[in-house]
């Protein structure tokens, strides 16, 4: 994200320019989106990183 930031790009910019105690939010709410179809008894899931791969249709798994 540093090329963004250097860029002037916020809210990337206003990130790099932060002192080193203060506190920053490093994901912004509206870019984390989590779809739960079906289920398990014990499901769990973990998430390292991601992007936006394309859209399903649930209906259209019946």
């Amino acid at each position: 994200m540093r090329p963004r930031a250097a860029a002037g790009i916020e809210p990337y910019a206003s990130r790099l320019k932060a002192k080193p105690d203060e506190l920053i939010r490093i994901f912004e709410p509206e870019g984390i989106n989590i779809v739960v179809a079906g289920g398990e008894t014990q499901g769990a899931w973990k998430m390292m990183s991601g992007a936006l791969r394309g859209m399903v249709s649930i209906d259209a798994w019946r």
